[in-house]
């Protein structure tokens, strides 16, 4: 008997919308789990990564979007680095979704948010330095894919909304009040939300 729902998957109808959209809990794991709804009634079947038996729709697992701030300060050129004391690059990615790109082991799809950096002290051109930032930010890939385990490593240090990590090589958190019930739907609220603050 399934004691307290929490969602972690969605059933999307073939029309969706978010009223449409039913939250489903998923008691198990990839190999083999059990989807109920609020209720606790039976809805459907996950084995081996695949949901079984879903008819006019489809179930997702609900979206984790987290933010990882990783440094970067290396692949800057010497001007920028002179100016700064560290540099970290800010991405966005859903923990729940993995690929397998050329390997055995699972990556994380990284989506490019910006950079944040820690100017030095007293520095009299803090406008053109933010300005060759942005420049620089425009020739970045807009995903990269780095793998699991090292993420769930820096994930372990996390840093809180507006500052940049404690941990020198980064750190991350998991962004609260996500809506969206898709992965991308999710990272583009996440990308609309990152432009209308400093995360």
């Amino acid at each position: 008997m399934i004691t307290t729902f929490v969602p972690n998957c969605v059933f999307i109808p073939e029309n969706p919308d978010r009223e449409a959209c039913t939250l489903l809990m998923l008691d198990g794991d990839n190999i083999y789990g059990e989807c109920f709804t609020q209720e606790g009634k039976p809805f459907c079947i996950r084995r081996h990564g695949h949901f079984e038996a879903v008819e006019r729709g489809r179930v997702e697992l609900l979206p984790e979007i987290c933010i990882v701030k990783i440094d970067q300060r290396e692949f800057w050129c010497e001007e920028i680095q002179a100016r700064t004391h560290r540099i970290f690059g800010v991405y966005a990615f859903d923990r729940r979704r993995h690929v397998h790109c050329c390997s055995l082991t699972p990556s994380y799809e990284l989506h490019f948010l910006g950079t944040q950096y820690d100017a030095v002290e007293g520095l009299d051109d803090e406008d053109r330095l933010n300005q060759d930032v942005l420049e620089g930010d425009a020739g970045s890939e807009e995903v990269q894919y780095y793998d699991c385990h090292w993420i769930d490593d820096l994930m372990k240090h996390p840093c809180r909304e507006g500052f940049l990590p404690s941990a020198s090589e980064g750190g991350g958190f998991v962004v609260e009040g996500v809506v969206s019930v898709t992965t991308d739907a999710a990272l583009e609220e996440v990308r609309e939300w990152y432009q209308s603050s400093e995360v």
